[in-house]
């Protein structure tokens, strides 16, 4: 498991608090287009005379994850996760984990099984759907994707999302590419970085380093890497 830190120094003036996305390949087989990003974690609010600072420590342990979709506080999409499992990606020939969803649950709920591990794409795994939940459950309604529990507690958050549809195969890419946001948000909540003009962006895969830096003040941001342990 890889262990990844972000920390924001925040020069804006401005007191406020920062929150975090974690991004994904686009996954292959989303009939209904529906592929978003999610908050993953959100800071307190700290000062903007450059003395207030927040980090986000990150993992790469991944989940595949069930889920529904209600509203937060602000009235925006918030998905909460029903059941999650640990997945393995597909990495140098090891392959990948391949889960099954289903509704076919005498209580009606959806279940979440690991069949094999048998993906072959690199760095995804896979969540296979059944027929079983299409005309008892609004597909619409339930979700699926990739997970990550927060670091230094048992809980599992959303970070990337399809809405569920029956019998098909979609593979889920997760990638360490993070976006900070100014606003604090539950996690789970739905958002693009894209709804955000100041937003600062560390790609882990295109940098020799696991610790990110940010200096962020009015007009831009400084950003300084290291490298700690093993990557």
């Amino acid at each position: 498991m890889t262990l990844r830190s972000i920390a924001i120094r925040n020069k804006t003036g401005v007191s406020q608090a920062f929150s975090i996305i974690q991004a994904a390949s686009p996954p292959v087989n989303d009939p209904q287009n529906s592929t978003c990003t999610t908050i993953l974690e959100s800071s307190p609010t700290v000062s903007g005379d450059g003395n207030g600072r927040v980090q986000f420590d990150l993992t790469s342990e991944y989940y595949a994850f069930c889920g529904t979709g209600g509203e937060d506080d602000s009235g925006r999409l918030c998905i909460t996760v029903s059941k999650a499992l640990s997945a393995k990606l597909e990495s140098n020939g090891s392959k990948g984990s391949k889960f099954e969803l289903s509704m076919a649950d005498s209580s009606g709920s959806a279940t979440l099984t690991l069949i094999d591990e048998s993906v072959s794409a690199h760095g995804a795994f896979s969540i296979l759907t059944d027929a079983s939940f299409s005309n008892q459950y609004p597909s619409n309604l339930l979700y699926m994707g990739v997970a990550v529990k927060v670091p230094h507690s048992s809980t599992v958050v959303p970070i990337f999302a399809t809405k569920a549809s029956p019998n098909i195969q979609t593979m889920f890419y997760p990638a360490p590419k993070y976006y900070i946001l100014p606003g604090k948000f539950q996690p789970g909540t739905v958002i693009s970085p894209k709804e955000f003009s100041n937003v600062l962006t560390i790609d882990f895969a295109a940098v020799q380093g696991n610790k990110a830096e940010f200096l962020f003040t009015r007009d831009k941001y400084d950003i300084t890497i290291k490298r700690e342990g093993n990557l």
